[in-house]
């Protein structure tokens, strides 16, 4: 089994590409984009600029939670696992809801 699914991209070595593929559940054009995005920004995809720049249009009641996220580092970027490490980091089991519209809020950066 290939496990780079033939992508090449200049500044990528196989084993960095290999990752690529299995973080983006072995779908070749997600891959693309997301190699693309990195190559782009420079290196590992820093989205916390891009959040700050955006709290001032988000809920008050979910921006406080998203400005309590900016203090980890180990923010999962998939819905799935956003919304359960949000509910489970800053505990809103009891709330699920704001953790979903978080992910609504900043699932795009």
């Amino acid at each position: 089994r290939n496990r780079t699914l033939g992508i090449t991209m200049d500044g990528f070595s196989e084993e960095e590409i290999a990752k690529a593929v299995d973080f983006c559940d072995n779908d070749k054009v997600k891959t693309v984009k997301y190699l693309a995005k990195l190559k782009a920004k420079g290196g590992a995809y820093n989205w916390k600029p891009m959040l700050e720049e955006r709290l001032d249009s988000i809920d008050p009641q979910v921006r406080s939670l998203c400005k309590r996220l900016l203090d980890y580092d180990n923010v999962p970027n998939k819905q799935k696992t956003f919304v359960n490490f949000a509910k489970n980091s800053l505990a809103l089991n009891r709330q699920p809801h704001l953790a979903e519209k978080m992910w609504e809020a900043m699932g795009d950066l």
